[in-house]
């Protein structure tokens, strides 16, 4: 299908947008490649990642859900390297201590509920927060990706210079 005529929006759960559009994470991981590079808006569902919120004391509550939250360029999609992947599981962990994260990457044993990073990451770069979230049409059921044509999705990635 041609999509030329149209911007990728990447779906997240809360915390990870807000994560990203902070700096404090790395990449957010898939286990599926996306030949896309390019602008793309951030969409924040409405489910939350309970124990990454609680581990970076965000209520979610307190921001927007089911939205578009941010833009970004979208630079690099690719398998994610060791380092990259104990940066991301640090990150996705905060709580954990080093022991923690090293059995747990080394040997798959969990001493408490930890989130692991999947194979293939999405790097960003230019992350922004929308001045204004923004209310789409997402499209019902599991979804990995929704697309918007370019004339509403324009506006979205208009940076504020």
């Amino acid at each position: 299908m041609d999509r030329t005529d149209q911007i990728p929006v990447f779906p997240n759960v809360f915390p990870y947008n807000e994560l990203l559009m902070t700096g404090q994470l790395l990449a957010k991981t898939r286990s599926w490649v996306f030949k896309y590079r390019g602008p793309i808006l951030l969409y924040t569902s409405g489910r939350n990642e309970s124990i990454i919120c609680e581990s970076y004391g965000l209520d979610p509550q307190l921001f927007p859900h089911s939205m578009v939250v941010g833009r970004a360029n979208l630079v690099d999609v690719r398998p994610i390297t060791m380092a990259e992947r104990k940066i991301i599981t640090r990150q996705f962990n905060p709580g954990a201590t080093k022991r923690q994260i090293s059995d747990y990457l080394k040997y798959g044993l969990l001493d408490f509920e930890m989130i692991g990073a999947l194979d293939i990451g999405f790097f960003f770069e230019d992350i922004e927060r929308l001045p204004q979230p923004v209310k789409i049409k997402w499209p019902r059921g599991a979804v990995t990706l929704c697309y918007l044509p370019i004339s509403e999705a324009e506006p979205l990635l208009a940076r504020n210079t």
